[in-house]
């Protein structure tokens, strides 16, 4: 289980009914947020890590286990933190690794990261990354580039 410490912060409520200062606690909570937007390979390893619920496209899907593969020929031990999508990018974090297979699974990890950079998140077909609306970039083919 993952810890949050949430910080001590007012936000304003604008809607009828909520309240107009929210207080949060300063104290531990542990969570745990079911994994199931990821391929089903590394969901073990995502739940042993990961204690938020970000996801990635299912169009990603063949990139992840093909860089699970190679890292666990490396470290079968390793442990996912993170696997999301960010500014059109794959982002995978994962636990400290030892230090004689640090530059071979992070060459893996960067070259997982280029293929993503070119492949739709949606469906797995060439894609390139572009602003899909107005707050949203991603790394989508032209046919989900359009559907928003």
């Amino acid at each position: 289980m993952a810890e949050h410490r949430p910080h001590k912060t007012q936000v304003s409520g604008s809607s009828p009914g909520w309240p107009t200062k929210i207080k949060f606690m300063t104290t531990k909570i542990k969570i745990r947020v079911p994994v199931i937007h990821y391929p089903e390979e590394i969901r073990e390893r995502v739940e042993n890590g990961m204690g938020c619920g970000s996801t990635i496209g299912e169009g990603w899907y063949d990139i992840i286990r093909e860089l699970d593969k190679q890292i666990a020929e490396l470290y079968p031990e390793y442990v996912v933190n993170q696997v999301k999508e960010k500014f059109g990018g794959l982002r995978y974090y994962i636990d400290d690794i030892p230090d004689d297979v640090h530059a071979a699974v992070y060459d893996c990890i960067n070259e997982a990261y280029r293929k993503a950079g070119k492949t739709c998140d949606v469906c797995g077909e060439a894609g390139k990354i572009g602003k899909i609306n107005e707050w949203l970039i991603a790394t989508r083919c032209e046919k989900h580039r359009t559907n928003k």
